[in-house]
Order: C-alpha cells, then structure tokens, then sequence
C-alpha cells in the first residue's frame, strides 16, 4: 500500500513536483503550465497531493478548472488509494488530464464514462545509433517575410494534430500573432 503527503503550502507541492517534471518536461507541460496559472491567480487550487509507494510517485494538483494525475512509473495497487483520496464517486462532469494509464486505470476502476479529447504521445530517444548524422543548419525564429512558407506549415500542423482541415483562414492569423508576439 501506498503512503499520501498532503500539501498546505504550495510552494512544497511544487518543489516535489519539480523532481518529477526535470525527468521529462515535454511530458509534464501541461502540470507546469496549470502551476503557472495557479501562481498567476487565474485559478485556485482544491487540493495538492502525492501518493508513493517505493519509487512510484503520483502527483496530483486538483483546480477549479482540472484535476491532474501525473506519475513516474504505473502502479496499479495505487490507483484505488487515489480514488478515495479524491473522493472519485464526487465528481460530475469534470476534466482530467495527466499520465494516460493512471488515469485510464481510475476511470475503470469507478466505471466512469468518458470522452477523451485530446491524447499527445512523446517519445522520449534514450540514445541514437552510432551513424546517426545531425542535421547541419541553425534555428532562427519566424519572420513576417515568409509567411508563404509558415501558413503551410501551421494547416499541415492542425490537419495532423486536430485531425481536420483548416480551411477558415486561422492559421495566417495564428502565425502573425505569434511572430508579433515574439
């Protein structure tokens, strides 16, 4: 069986769940931007904490807009410990988000029914083989100038991501108000 920590203080929650997030940020962007918002005031927190049991650790930030449930390793015998903890049989209507099987296994175990909105893989290159080539070249950001080449870019983008076409005219606007942005 697992152990719980509860956090009072946000800045503690966000010192362990730093730990988490430098092992892979990409897969922890979204927990990184929601503690950013919480920092912001543009959302308020319900309740902060980690569940661990040896080196499997779920983190979990519950606002008012979304409940999050981030692990490091799957642990099926933690998931009913999460489901009390967050008082699971409470919810109606709410959104989760975070590591896919943690919160694939919650939602079987209290036959919840679901939509999923929107899944994201990463993959993460431990190494690459020993011919591998680098691409020559350097990174520059985004100029006005080629819009032509960037508006390509960005409906392919949203075809492949979002799955539809993106005939409305968005992404020039996308694309200039990122360049401006910058």
């Amino acid at each position: 069986m697992g152990t719980i920590k509860q956090y009072s203080d946000l800045r503690d929650y966000i010192k362990d769940a730093q730990e988490l997030i430098d092992q892979n940020p990409m897969l922890y962007h979204f927990l990184t931007e929601t503690i950013n918002r919480v920092l912001d005031k543009k959302v308020k927190v319900h309740k902060l904490f980690r569940i661990e049991r040896d080196a499997n650790i779920i983190m979990v930030l519950f606002t008012t807009e979304v409940c999050l449930v981030y692990e490091n390793s799957f642990d099926e015998s933690l998931i009913q410990l999460l489901s009390d903890e967050l008082e699971f049989s409470k919810f109606k209507r709410y959104q989760f988000a975070g590591t896919k099987a943690t919160v694939d296994a919650l939602f079987k175990m209290n036959d919840a029914e679901y939509e999923m909105q929107k899944h994201r893989i990463i993959y993460k290159c431990e190494k690459v083989s020993e011919n591998f080539i680098t691409a020559p070249g350097r990174m520059e950001m985004a100029d006005i100038g080629r819009l032509d080449e960037l508006i390509p870019l960005s409906e392919g983008f949203t075809e492949e991501y979002y799955g539809k076409e993106d005939n409305d005219g968005d992404a020039a606007t996308r694309v200039i108000t990122g360049i401006q942005a910058d």
